[in-house]
């Protein structure tokens, strides 16, 4: 949008306009994910494992991957962990880390 504002110059007339990117700008999507609770001293371990066995990639690079786990899990002893999109298998080496 367009926005005229007083000023000085030859017209007397500043013109301002938005300059936002086109992702600024768009409409919400959601994205469904897989996630899972894994105990809070395993938490490290699992991100740098997912890091590199199944990263999010640079279209969710701004997701936050780790929450504490909301209750019956006492405060603090879980986190939920983004794993992968819910429209794509778990890689077979994070099932088979998660089920060690």
């Amino acid at each position: 949008s367009n926005t005229m504002v007083s000023g000085t110059g030859n017209s007397g007339q500043l013109e301002l306009i938005e300059l936002l990117p086109l992702e600024y700008t768009r409409g919400l999507s959601l994205t469904r994910f897989l996630a899972a609770s894994v105990p809070k001293s395993l938490g490290t371990v699992f991100i740098k494992f997912l890091a590199t066995h199944s990263p999010l990639g640079q279209e969710f690079i701004h997701l936050k991957r780790v929450r504490p786990s909301p209750p019956p899990a006492a405060p603090g002893t879980r986190l939920d962990v983004l794993v992968c999109r819910g429209d794509v298998e778990p890689p077979q080496g994070v099932i088979a880390y998660l089920n060690a």
